[in-house]
């Protein structure tokens, strides 16, 4: 359904170009679930930002290719990518409380995909839309998908605002605009964050009740790796831009080879063990403005650092079972 090829977008600055996406390569299946994991500022979202056509100025694309079902979103124009944004490839955004308009009812907001892709008049030639009033039709649909993902009294809460809802229902309100269209691709970006964990669980099993019954693929970007093992099918773990290791989610999580994957998961606690000291990765994330081309980018931070990591620039490299991973020791 997706497959990424060497996407490169970066930022022009006064202290010269950052790459916030560096020559990543990523795939995904029809009704697959991908893991997109790395600590904060590693890319993951402007990825995500990448594939909509939504990259804030002064972001380009400089090199590469998004192949959406057999074509190239980067050489699409705006107009075509709107019809595409929304109804084939839809968003969850990681804060709902700033992506809902405060001034605009709730039901309002889900029902402007509907209103924008004009679905209703595609479909009232038959059907329950049949000799119905599209905005009849519209709203009618709009109480669905709320009793779809959680929303109770949606005949009620359609006429709400924002402000009205908890955190949670705000979050289930973003992924009924999602799924308003029914898109074949959803992108979320971190979306249970803001959320307390019993509702996060709850958010989760709605994702997951969508794609089995939807068959609808999903990119879940988080920093949470136990989320991501209970969730998603397989992994790409992400550092400063780039793709250092993907595979199947088992693989990735109990056989790691990038050392950053294996600094990741020495970091977080262990229930059930002898009480120890955590071993966090030592140093900072990198300032992107100041990586040099051709350079492995952890190598300040890695314990296994090698002078071949300074010389010649990685590629990810096959090492069993679609199992990649970028590193000199691989190569």
């Amino acid at each position: 359904m997706l497959a990424i090829e060497q996407l490169t977008m970066i930022y022009e600055t006064k202290r010269g170009r950052v790459k916030a996406v560096n020559k990543v390569d990523l795939s995904l299946g029809t009704g697959e679930i991908l893991g997109l994991v790395g600590e904060s500022g590693c890319g993951k979202s402007a990825t995500l930002l990448t594939i909509l056509g939504l990259v804030p100025y002064p972001g380009k694309v400089t090199g590469g290719r998004i192949i959406f079902q057999g074509e190239d979103l980067l050489q699409k124009t705006p107009a075509e990518l709107r019809k595409i944004r929304g109804k084939e490839i839809a968003m969850i955004f990681q804060d709902p409380m700033t992506t809902l308009n405060p001034v605009f009812k709730v039901g309002e907001q889900i029902r402007e995909s509907l209103q924008i892709h004009g679905l209703m008049n595609e479909q009232a030639e038959g059907g329950w839309f049949k000799g119905r009033k599209r905005k009849e039709s519209e709203v009618d649909r709009v109480y669905q998908l709320m009793r779809e993902v959680g929303i109770p009294s949606p005949e009620k809460r359609y006429f709400e605002y924002p402000f009205q809802f908890s955190g949670g229902m705000q979050q289930r309100a973003i992924i009924a605009i999602a799924l308003a269209c029914s898109a074949q691709l959803l992108l979320a970006d971190e979306p249970t964050t803001a959320l307390d964990v019993t509702i996060q669980a709850q958010i989760l099993e709605l994702l997951a009740k969508i794609n089995r019954e939807r068959e609808t693929a999903m990119v879940l970007v988080t920093h949470n790796l136990a989320m991501a093992a209970e969730f998603c099918q397989r992994i790409a773990v992400m550092y400063a831009g780039e793709i250092v290791e993907q595979g199947p989610t088992d693989e990735v999580l109990e056989k790691p080879k990038h050392p950053y994957t294996q600094g990741l998961l020495r970091s977080i606690p262990r229930i059930g063990k002898v009480k120890q000291k955590l071993e966090p990765i030592p140093g900072t994330v990198p300032d992107l403005a100041s990586l040099e081309d051709g350079t492995c980018p952890f190598y300040p931070r890695c314990a296994q650092a090698q002078p071949a990591c300074l010389e010649d620039e990685c590629t990810l490299e096959d090492v069993g079972g679609g199992h990649w991973v970028k590193c000199a020791l691989y190569n």
